[in-house]
Formats: structure tokens, sequence, C-alpha cells
């Protein structure tokens, strides 16, 4: 804060000055002015010494918890292996990973079976609704074709088209 504090009095003397006039220009008190850079001078070194102690404070501390964390974690692994090489806790967890995976297995095959179900319906039907849609553009170049030929005029396919042969 100290240093914030000199740099006010900069301003204060710069707010107090006295003006040139048709310039940019301000007169300032030199003495007031040297003295507040002077302890400007002896205040950052100061302050910057206390931030390297924070930063140093905050780096111990942030070791001191990598430590204690890394502690914790060796510890709850040690009790883990203990817990795992039981034999009766590894017995019961094998038996139930399995009827877990069983079940598992069978609800994915019922619903592999599902959605197979769904997808022959919902083919069956956009086979149906294609034949349908088929049929009933054959019928339509069918009757053009009639017109066509009523007319005279022998039909006409599109370029690189071929004209449907009666089904």
């Amino acid at each position: 804060m100290e240093i914030l504090a000199w740099v006010d009095q900069l301003e204060a003397l710069l707010n107090e000055g006295w003006r040139v006039p048709l310039t940019n220009k301000t007169v300032i008190d030199e003495e007031r002015f040297l003295y507040a850079i002077d302890q400007l001078r002896v205040s950052i070194p100061k302050q910057v010494r206390e931030a390297e102690k924070i930063l140093q404070e905050k780096e111990a501390v942030i070791a001191q918890g990598r430590a204690e964390a890394e502690h914790i974690i060796a510890e709850a692994r040690n009790e883990v292996a203990k817990l795992v090489n039981d034999n009766e806790i590894s017995a019961a967890a094998r038996k139930e990973a399995e009827e877990i995976l069983a079940k598992a297995r069978q609800e994915a095959e019922e619903m592999r079976r599902g959605a197979d179900e769904y997808a022959y319906e919902v083919l069956s039907q956009i086979e149906e609704q294609l034949s349908t849609l088929h049929q009933t553009i054959l019928n339509g170049l069918r009757i053009l074709e009639r017109r066509q030929a009523e007319s005279g005029k022998p039909p006409e396919a599109a370029e690189g088209e071929r004209l449907p042969e009666e089904v």
C-alpha cells in the first residue's frame, strides 16, 4: 500500500502544479517531487521482499499439502491392497461381478433383439411404402405413354433414362 500512497502523492503534486499558458506543460515543486521518487525507491524493494516472502510461504504450504496428500494416498493404497487380498472379500466380489456381468449380457441381448425387431418392422414398412410408390410411378408412366400413343407422338424419356417395361 505504501507504493500506492507515494503514487498518489506524485499525482497530487501534478494537480497542484501551475500550468504554463499555451502549452501542455506543468510546473511542479521539484523538491517534493524528488522526495516522493526517493520514497518510492525505498518502498519498492521492501514491498518486493514482502511479496517474495509470501510466495515462498505459499510454495511451502503447497509442498506440505502435496506431501500429506501423497502420504494419505499411500495409506489408502495399502489398505485397499489388504482388503483385495482377503480371500472372502475377493471371492464375494468375483461372484457379484460375474452375476452383474451375466445380467448385463442378458439385458444387452434383450435390447439387441428388441432393436432388431424394431428395425425389421420399420424396414418392412419402408419397403411396403416404396413398393406402393414404385407401382404408382409405373402406373403414372403407363398413363402418360398411352396418352402420347393416342396423340400420335412416341413417348420420350429424359436423357439417360429408359422407359419402364410393363411389370
